[in-house]
């Protein structure tokens, strides 16, 4: 899945039943997660496990970045 950010725009801290793996592709932004800050640019990639906290903040420019969900979220738990 494709996801862009305006500017300064967040998506709060949360948690999924699948693992994420999320890839800049535009911008910048700093993710977030089990109480850390990690600021990630454009070819950067980082993984969340299964039920591990997670979330986003958008740099100056906006962020886009590309997410592998597995299980996706349309699939039967």
């Amino acid at each position: 899945m494709a996801f862009t950010l305006a500017p300064h725009q967040a998506v709060e801290v949360h948690t999924s039943r699948s693992a994420v793996l999320c890839t800049v592709v535009a911008g910048d932004g700093t993710f977030l997660g089990s109480g850390e800050r990690l600021p990630l640019a454009v070819g950067d990639s980082v993984g969340y496990e299964p039920d591990e906290p997670h979330g986003m903040v958008a740099g100056a420019h906006g962020l886009r970045f590309l997410a592998v969900i597995t299980p996706g979220p349309s699939a039967e738990r």
